[in-house]
């Protein structure tokens, strides 16, 4: 799972715990406006990011409660319930997201998201209603590379590689990010879950050129397998 350095993570709650502050005092009673939207939303997602998710679910049903018209708090809300372990009420948002902006790849996005996370073994129905929202949001040029990655993941947690490849290639091909090296890592474990060992060994080839001492090792460890089992094949196909 991805996390942020401590570093990150210290700058991320020292701005939450800010900015939270600043969402308390236009929250008084007393404040003739509501706190605008944005700021709902930044605390929120700074707060999930830093661990505090019944504290950012909070804020984001808050966000909409104060801004029921505006599809970005109910996605909002939705991120946070997901992070929260919520798929389900974070599916309830998300569908009412979708009707107030149905060209959202976000939502889309983040509704393939719920569905995987709601998934019982042998609930083939509810992949085949993600892989659907997946396709939305492809049409709709869904180009957030956490959200991707993440989706990804999930599809292959449930066996579903083709469109975990798929999903987690387009997180690759986007701009360097900070999602980049967790979903090139997680696109090599997809393809060796499959199977594909020359591209799973590509894609560790790669991680392996910058990663540092302690990335390496694991790497390294996680190769060693598909390493032997393409010297098998070698072997196998010798004269």
């Amino acid at each position: 799972a991805r996390g942020p350095a401590p570093a990150a993570r210290g700058d991320g709650e020292r701005e939450g715990a800010a900015l939270a502050s600043a969402l308390a005092i236009l929250q008084h009673p007393a404040h003739p406006d509501p706190p605008p939207l944005w700021l709902f939303l930044r605390v929120a997602d700074l707060c999930a990011a830093t661990g505090k998710t019944d504290y950012a679910r909070d804020v984001a049903i808050a966000a909409c409660d104060r801004h029921a018209t505006r599809a970005a708090a109910w996605r909002g809300a939705a991120r946070a319930l997901v992070a929260d372990g919520n798929p389900k009420d974070a599916e309830t948002a998300l569908e009412e997201a979708n009707v107030l902006d149905p060209a959202s790849a976000a939502c889309w996005g983040y509704l393939a998201l719920a569905n995987l996370r709601q998934y019982d073994l042998g609930d083939d129905a509810r992949v085949d209603r993600a892989a659907a929202c997946v396709e939305h949001a492809t049409q709709l040029e869904l180009a957030d590379g956490n959200l991707l990655t993440d989706v990804g993941v999930a599809f292959a947690a449930v066996d579903r590689l083709t469109v975990a490849v798929d999903v987690l290639r387009r997180a690759v091909a986007l701009p360097f990010g900070g999602f980049t090296k967790h979903a090139r890592l997680a696109l090599a474990r997809a393809y060796a879950k499959g199977r594909r060992h020359v591209e799973a060994t590509d894609e560790y080839a790669t991680l392996l050129a910058v990663a540092g001492d302690a990335e390496a090792g694991v790497l390294r460890a996680e190769m060693e397998p598909i390493l032997k089992v393409l010297g098998k094949l070698d072997d196998d196909g010798a004269p």
